[in-house]
């Protein structure tokens, strides 16, 4: 049918080849006319069809908590970059890390890095110290990693912190 070049040469050849393509498409339906879907292409269209309801889901919950003034959080992970040298070396200015939100009973313990709020910033130091107050209020001494820092001049309350550092990535 096909020369080298891969070039119908005549009329004939074409025609056939349509009929084979309209005979293919007609063995693919059913009687009645409506075309028949294999299970595999059911399974591939609700996996599909469920990623992207996913998808749409999750950004949707990222936009209502941006919409809030909240960091947003999926699935009790939030994202951050570092934006200062105060954990060189551990964390690069540029650093990627990710955060796991503290669950209603867990505390950091002393060595986590977590990341808090102090005034409206956040702010992602280790802690050193884990001192209980007379008040009977649990707090954490925090300091960065960067050997020209000292200690935090403020102790943090289990409410402010947003959770602790998991992962991290430097470029």
């Amino acid at each position: 049918m096909q020369g080298e070049n891969k070039i119908y040469t005549s009329r004939e050849e074409v025609e056939h080849l349509l009929q084979q393509t309209q005979e293919g498409d007609k063995s693919a339906r059913d009687a009645k006319g409506k075309k028949k879907w294999s299970f595999g292409k059911i399974i591939r269209r609700s996996f599909y069809g469920l990623l992207i309801l996913s998808l749409l889901l999750m950004l949707g919950k990222v936009w209502l908590d941006r919409a809030n003034g909240r960091a947003p959080s999926l699935f009790g992970y939030q994202v951050y970059v570092v934006e200062t040298g105060s954990m060189i070396p551990t964390l690069p200015v540029g650093s990627t890390i990710l955060i796991r939100s503290l669950g209603t009973d867990e505390y950091p313990q002393v060595g986590d890095v977590i990341t808090y709020t102090h005034i409206a910033a956040a702010v992602t130091h280790r802690v050193t110290e884990i001192i209980a107050g007379d008040d009977g209020v649990v707090r954490f001494q925090t300091k960065g990693d960067n050997p020209e820092n000292s200690p935090d001049p403020w102790l943090v309350e289990r409410e402010e912190i947003r959770g602790i550092m998991i992962w991290h990535f430097a470029w």
